[in-house]
């Protein structure tokens, strides 16, 4: 990887004030192999960023609740070019737009309600069997 300082990346390291640097980010950016649904996701979901995503199940399984609308691109985490690609791609969706649905679909999906009573339900399911 590329390790050039640029003023528009910061790493800062270890914060308590994650909710700053969401509302300041324009996007979001997972590059990983391996995630569940990530509290950065979600975390991410709460300011309705576009989102960029690796190519893994989790970040499929969010991309699928929005049908209609573009919110977010997958790439090939391993291919550079891919994820240039994607990055550039989410350059080119209304941001205003998408910041709604994303804020939208976490508030009907992803809240800790929501995932609770979710859950509930599951084991409840599995009690009847």
């Amino acid at each position: 990887l590329n390790k050039a300082k640029s003023s528009n990346v910061i790493l800062p390291g270890f914060t308590t004030r994650v909710y700053d640097y969401l509302k300041a980010s324009d996007y979001y950016i997972s590059a990983s192999d391996v995630e569940g649904l990530a509290n950065t996701l979600l975390e991410s979901m709460t300011v309705g960023l576009p989102m960029v995503l690796s190519d893994i199940p989790s970040h499929h399984e969010v991309l699928n609740n929005f049908k209609e609308e573009t919110v977010g691109i997958i790439a090939d985490q391993h291919n550079e070019e891919s994820i240039k690609d994607a990055i550039h791609a989410i350059l080119q969706i209304d941001a205003a737009n998408v910041r709604r649905a994303v804020q939208d679909i976490f508030q009907r999906k992803y809240t800790a309600k929501k995932m609770s009573e979710a859950y509930q339900y599951h084991y409840i399911m599995l009690t009847k069997r």
